[in-house]
């Protein structure tokens, strides 16, 4: 554009900051960017203190607070936790676990909707 031309070096380009002009980022993408990052679970399974199993991915299911999502992420942890128990114990490289599958949670809400009678327990 006119003005911003350097004289001394008519033939580049100058890269904007937006940061100096004020300039912030559109509020769809900011939206955009917040939706996709709330929804995002995950879980890890740790065997004899490493990480054998992990998943970090979009939710599928709408959760309506961050108590059901994170009791979402617990019931997909789970299914995940007892797959991999028969997957190891068909190995047959140790023997049967008959360890009960320790899980922890940091959302007191979840942790309340689990421990709610009419949820089964295994």
């Amino acid at each position: 554009p006119e003005g911003f031309v350097n004289p001394k070096y008519p033939n580049r380009v100058c890269k904007l900051k937006r940061s100096i002009y004020g300039l912030k980022q559109a509020s769809r993408q900011w939206n955009k960017r917040f939706d996709d990052e709330i929804k995002k679970t995950g879980y890890v399974l740790v065997l004899n203190g490493g990480a054998v199993d992990w998943k970090s991915a979009k939710q599928s299911i709408f959760a309506t607070s961050s108590a059901e999502a994170e009791y979402i992420a617990a019931f997909d942890a789970s299914k995940e936790a007892v797959w991999v128990r028969k997957f190891i114990s068909g190995l047959c490289v140790v023997s049967t676990i008959e360890e009960p599958i320790s899980m922890y949670c940091d959302n007191t809400g979840a942790i309340a909707i689990a421990n709610e009678s009419g949820i089964t327990k295994c």
